[in-house]
């Protein structure tokens, strides 16, 4: 059986940071534990909203994996599979597009991917929103790892930190 989506206080605060991630073509993360479901909440903003492409990487996917997936969603045609290549096209069709990328799990994408986004919402003129989605751990990467992250951390228009389910989103569960 197929719930139905379901508005609760951590989808609601999603899709806050998501509008304003995207409004102001910022880098946002939301973060908190696994179950609240952050990543029902982004796939359903996606489908609400046009221009919204979510990634869902792979446990220790390379810059190249990510690029890939994220050309796939914006159906774009690179002339190899290098990254600059890819990075390239990228830049072309996001630049100035108003669009909002997704980056669901975030927290097992390595320093490396980060920068080839980062690189790629700079190279855009920040001309569209980058929200990266995932548990403590993503947090933890960014605040302690500064060193390896520095570069994204000082882009970060806003962080915010996902609370648990309250009564009444439970309540809302239960009844479906």
């Amino acid at each position: 059986m197929q719930l139905n989506f379901v508005k609760t206080n951590v989808a609601e605060r999603i899709y806050s940071v998501a509008n304003i991630c995207r409004m102001n073509s910022e880098i946002c993360v939301c973060y908190g534990n696994s179950g609240l479901g952050k990543t029902v909440a982004i796939n359903q903003y996606a489908k609400d909203n046009a221009g919204v492409y979510v990634i869902d990487p792979n446990e220790g996917a390379t810059a190249k994996n990510i690029l890939l997936q994220l050309a796939d969603k914006l159906k774009i045609t690179a002339p190899t599979t290098k990254v600059e290549d890819l990075m390239e096209e990228t830049v072309k069709k996001l630049k100035g597009s108003n669009f909002l990328i997704i980056v669901d799990e975030s927290e097992n994408l390595n320093a490396a991917v980060f920068r080839a986004l980062r690189k790629i919402h700079d190279k855009c003129d920040f001309t569209f929103g980058l929200l990266f989605i995932g548990t403590q751990r993503l947090y933890v990467n960014l605040k302690h790892l500064k060193g390896d992250f520095i570069y994204l951390i000082n882009r970060i228009g806003y962080i915010e930190a996902l609370e648990t389910l309250n009564f009444n989103d439970v309540q809302m569960l239960v009844k479906q």
